[in-house]
């Protein structure tokens, strides 16, 4: 079963700004709670590999970022077994502010992980990445101060 989970923040920053932290493998885990690490190739910007925290389980799965471009990020899995998506779409609201806007897609393999998403593992994923966008967005406006 495929999961989907998204949220959206209104910062003080550029989508340019947004796109260019997105856009490094290894600035994802200080932006998302569930990516608890990650490690480039070296000389292959595009592909990393890091573990995730889906359903209560840590998982390792190479990734590649397949868009980088118009206020868009996307990171995908190399791994049939395991699939992930990672998408950022940033657009400008206003002068100096924009609205960005984060999808992560799974399927984690085995059933308890269904279960578990099914009975609030979905809720508390969602919960975890909307707090995620807050303190990102919380992290500007300190520097703004």
């Amino acid at each position: 079963m495929n999961f989907s989970h998204e949220c959206s923040a209104l910062l003080d920053k550029s989508v340019k700004e947004i796109c260019e932290e997105w856009a490094t493998a290894r600035s994802l885990p200080a932006l998302l709670s569930h990516i608890r690490a990650a490690e480039l190739r070296d000389n292959e910007p595009d592909i990393a590999r890091i573990i995730v925290n889906i359903e209560y389980k840590l998982i390792e799965i190479p990734i590649q970022r397949t868009m980088c471009e118009g206020g868009m990020v996307c990171w995908q899995s190399l791994d049939p077994k395991h699939p992930y998506v990672l998408n950022v779409v940033a657009s400008t609201v206003e002068a100096g502010k924009s609205l960005l806007h984060v999808t992560v897609a799974y399927d984690p393999p085995g059933v308890i992980p269904d279960i578990v998403e099914t009975l609030g593992g979905g809720a508390a994923f969602t919960h975890a990445l909307n707090t995620d966008l807050h303190a990102y967005r919380d992290t500007f406006e300190k520097e703004l101060l």
